[in-house]
Formats: structure tokens, C-alpha cells, sequence
């Protein structure tokens, strides 16, 4: 039995993956792929990294074990997983999470190593999806800052502390240790129009065709637009609970939707910094083309078009009390949040908070709005 496991990297697909697998559990386990899911998730293993990177192993090293006793009985030959957050587990679960580590690659080869060890079968292989550095960054900042704990620092601030993560080359060095060059598999994610399911199968899975399999309907992970990603970004600085955490991104990313601002506001990266941060990481890119794709070329990535050249101003005041009046609007009116007893509740203890979350996103500049009634606002 062999075990193929997807770690990610992040921002490179993996939800859509994820989605179509566990709605495909069936069709893997006729073509003998057992897709395991545990509790905590119907779709991935992401706890489970979280298990292995915090030294809370017992419970993953059980549903290790399970998972191929499982497969056997049902007469699988492979066991497929997917948890991104297995890639890079010590910036996820630990810099980003304010700890620090003496070593960062002894850390992160720690838990490799422990994840190694909790799979009760030799055969190994492991699969991962690289997208260029600088969009990845600008795209997992994206993702942090309207997380519901959320990133409130700049993108510089985060590229101080998860600059390693950009190191593809060194990562998938140590997992070459683990499972052998020739147990990677290493794909570019590409740009529309590529078809990421269909590379799945084919690279990953060896199919050719994707009849009998139950096609994949449309994802949408929100990206929020400039200003509201501003917004939600000051207002992180708050360290709202969960529940306030969730309603804002929830709602926000309603809002965000309803927002007219140009594309390029989304470039977050100067052309100088971009190129600085591709060439910064050329030569581990070059070696992994060379090295660990599945298709060896010399070089992994086009390189950054000069023309992408961020034009963004800054949250206004009047586009701030916009979005504050949008907050508003939605806690209250138009159905944004079901309207269930709990979420009413929340949307009350929300509310309740709403304006020491517009004086955040306002700076000074909201000392008037703070004198306002809700009524006006609304």
C-alpha cells in the first residue's frame, strides 16, 4: 500500500482539490484510492498537521493507523490525504502564531520527521503545487488578514516572519528525505485557463480521463478588495473573539463584493520588491525545475511582468465610513447572516462593538463618526 499525501502549498488550489475528492470518495475507493477525512473537517487533514507541528501526536498517530486498516478492509492500494498546512508547519503554527524558534529548518525537519513517523507504512509519496513567490505572498497576506484571528500587521511585517515559507527548494529538500526524490511530485500551479483538476488526476493520480468522477461546481474563496482588506486589517488590531472575528470577515466579504475600485489596487508589492523577492529565490527555483519537477526544465516560473505596478491610495475616510455604514446595514437588514437565534445573537454582541471597530479602521480621522448615532450610520 502506498500513501500519497498533498501538502499544499497553500493559495495553490488545494480547496478545490479537497472538495473534489471528498465528493468523490466513492469513485476513488472503485478505483482503489482511500480518501480518509477526520472530524474535525470533511474535507482535509489540516488538523492534523496542527497535531504533528504542536507535539499532540497520539490522536494523528491513531488516525494514521485507522486509515490504512480501513483501506485495507475496503481493498485499497492507496491512501490519498491533503493538508496544506503540512507544508511550512513551523511558520503556520508557530511564527504566525507570535512563537519563536531557535532554528528554523531544525524545527520544521522536526516535524517532517515526526509526521514520518506516525504513518505505519513505508511507501510514501508527496505531492505539492508551487505558485510564483511574490503572488503567493500577496495572496496568503490576503488570506491572513481577513482570517477570523487576523493579520494586522503590513505585508512587509508578515514577509519578516514568513519569508521561509518562500524557500520551496529548501522545503521539499527535507521532504525528499523522507519519501525520496523520486516520491515527489512537484507541479506548477498555473494561471487560468488551467484546469488544476484534470493535472490532478493525470499527474498525481494517473488518470487520463475524468469520466465517471462527479464534476467540481464553483468555488469562491473571497479575495476582499484593497479598501476592505484596509479596513479589516486595522480592525484585526482590536483582537476581536472568534465569533466577532468570523461576522466581520462574513460580512465584509459582502461588501467587498458591492465595491467598484481598480484591479490593480490588489497588487500589494512594488515592481522593485517583486523583483527583489523572485530573484531572492531564482537559484532554489531553478534547482527545483531541474530536480523535482515532473516535467524537468530550466527555469519554474515566467517571470514578473514589469507593468504590474500598484496604484493604491489608501483607505479614504469616506470609503471607511462607507464600509462602516455596510456593517451596519448587514448586522441589521438584509439578511446577509441567516437569520438564525444564534446568529441574531452574535450580530447584538457585534454590534456592540461595531464602533470601537470603525474608530480602529479610522484612526483619528473617526472621531466624528464616533458621535454618531447607530441610526445614522445604518
Amino acid at each position: 500500500m502506498r500513501v500519497v499525501v498533498h501538502i499544499g502549498t497553500h493559495k495553490t488550489g488545494t480547496t478545490s482539490i479537497q472538495h473534489f475528492c471528498a465528493s468523490n470518495r466513492g469513485e476513488l475507493l472503485r478505483r482503489g484510492i482511500y480518501y480518509p477525512l477526520s472530524r474535525y473537517s470533511p474535507r482535509n487533514l489540516n488538523r492534523l498537521a496542527s497535531q504533528v507541528a504542536r507535539g499532540h501526536r497520539d490522536e494523528a498517530k491513531t488516525f494514521m493507523m485507522r486509515a490504512v486498516e480501513t483501506a485495507a478492509d475496503r481493498g485499497a492500494d492507496r491512501i490519498l490525504m491533503s493538508a496544506e498546512s503540512l507544508y511550512a508547519m513551523t511558520v503556520s503554527f508557530k511564527l504566525l502564531q507570535g512563537e519563536r524558534v531557535h532554528d528554523y529548518w531544525d524545527n520544521e525537519w522536526a516535524c517532517i520527521e515526526a509526521f514520518r513517523s506516525l504513518l505505519p507504512i513505508e511507501n510514501l509519496t508527496v505531492v505539492c503545487y508551487l505558485r510564483r513567490q511574490d503572488l503567493f505572498l500577496e495572496s496568503i497576506y490576503n488570506q491572513c488578514v481577513k482570517d477570523i484571528y487576523g493579520y494586522a500587521g503590513t505585508i512587509d511585517d508578515f514577509l519578516q516572519l514568513a519569508e521561509p515559507m518562500l524557500d520551496y527548494a529548501g522545503h521539499l529538500r527535507l521532504w525528499a528525505q523522507i519519501c525520496g526524490v523520486g516520491g515527489l511530485i512537484v507541479r506548477e500551479y498555473g494561471a487560468e485557463p488551467f484546469d488544476l483538476i484534470a493535472d490532478f488526476l493525470k499527474h498525481v493520480l494517473g488518470f487520463d480521463e475524468v469520466a465517471g468522477f462527479t464534476p467540481l461546481g464553483r468555488l469562491t474563496n473571497e479575495r476582499l478588495g484593497r479598501d476592505v482588506l484596509e479596513f479589516k486589517r486595522v480592525t484585526n488590531r482590536l483582537k476581536m473573539p472568534p465569533e466577532d472575528g468570523f461576522l466581520t470577515y462574513r460580512i465584509l466579504a459582502a461588501i467587498s463584493k458591492e465595491l467598484e475600485e481598480p484591479r490593480n489596487w490588489n497588487l500589494l508589492l512594488e515592481p522593485h520588491a517583486r523583483e527583489k523577492l523572485t530573484e531572492g529565490f531564482a537559484e532554489g527555483n531553478a534547482f527545483i525545475a531541474s530536480h523535482y519537477l515532473t516535467e524537468p526544465r530550466s527555469t519554474l516560473f515566467d517571470e514578473p511582468d514589469p507593468a504590474l505596478v500598484p496604484t493604491y491610495p489608501g483607505l479614504s475616510i469616506e470609503r471607511a465610513l462607507e464600509i462602516a455604514r455596510g456593517l451596519w446595514r448587514k448586522v441589521r437588514e438584509d439578511g446577509t447572516l441567516p437569520r438564525s437565534p444564534g446568529n441574531l445573537q452574535a450580530a447584538e454582541i457585534f454590534e456592540a462593538n461595531l464602533r470601537r471597530i470603525v474608530h480602529m479602521a479610522l484612526d483619528r480621522g473617526a472621531r466624528v463618526i464616533l458621535s454618531t448615532p447607530p441610526s445614522s450610520l445604518a
